[in-house]
């Protein structure tokens, strides 16, 4: 069974967050180059630091921060209408 799409930008942003928590520590215990664990370990920072990103977001969101509220909606601008129905 498909999982419905999100609908709303707080259902969005959680379903980023929840994609952010994918970690590559499970490739770091197969993995035997030190090159390839340290590739690993930065993109492990980068997904935390994106997740800290979206839970600002969600936030801001939240507490109806105005400067949120303008982001999402010049992200908006930038999507076909019909994809947000």
């Amino acid at each position: 069974m498909k999982t419905p799409s999100p609908t709303s930008e707080t259902e969005i942003i959680l379903l980023a967050i929840a994609k952010e928590k994918l970690s590559f520590g499970h490739l770091a215990q197969e993995v035997d180059s030190e090159e390839l664990l340290d590739l690993l370990q930065t993109l492990r920072a980068e997904e935390e630091d994106h997740r800290t990103r979206l839970r600002s977001l969600l936030y801001g969101l939240e507490a109806d921060r105005p400067v949120v509220a303008k982001w999402l909606r010049s992200i908006r601008r930038m999507i076909p209408a019909a994809q947000w129905h």
